[in-house]
């Protein structure tokens, strides 16, 4: 849902930059949910995972098999990952992490920060390529532009 705002120019490039990481038309807009099956699909990812800041999921795509047991669990550790390491990262006068990735029982799982939003990425193989975690990367740092300026979540 969108907040309201005008659609000035440079809001709507700022939207659609997403389009142009995941090669989608750049002349239209995609719900969050659309943007989520995209990304699984194009970054060829087991699943995707988009949650609040509460640990409840907006939505995700990929493997129902994989989400039927491990959705609220992803959903729910994200925030809590980065909360629970913050002051800890701060005694160690070490600059705040924007993901972090666990391999737990043959995937590789990252958990990235997106400012009101947390993308939690299940790569399909124990070991993810290098474009994929730089395309995670920068699909995390659009999506938690368009969520903190754009979307009403």
């Amino acid at each position: 849902m969108l907040t309201g705002l005008r659609p000035k120019a440079d809001l709507i490039a700022g939207e659609r930059r997403i389009n142009q990481i995941l090669e989608i038309d750049e002349h239209s807009d995609y719900p969050l949910t659309h943007i989520i099956f995209y990304a699984q699909e194009k970054l060829k990812l087991k699943s995707l995972v988009l949650c609040s800041s509460d640990g409840l999921e907006i939505c995700s795509s990929g493997d129902k098999d994989f989400f039927d047991s491990n959705i609220e669990m992803l959903s729910a550790a994200a925030p809590q990952l980065f909360k629970k390491t913050e002051s800890f990262i701060q005694q160690a006068k070490l600059p705040q992490p924007q993901s972090f990735t666990l391999y737990l029982n043959g995937s590789a799982v990252t958990f990235c920060n997106c400012g009101e939003v947390f993308l939690v990425v299940v790569y399909a193989g124990e070991f993810p390529k290098p474009e994929q975690i730089s395309a995670c990367h920068k699909l995390s740092r659009e999506l938690g532009w368009f969520c903190s300026k754009r979307a009403v979540v």
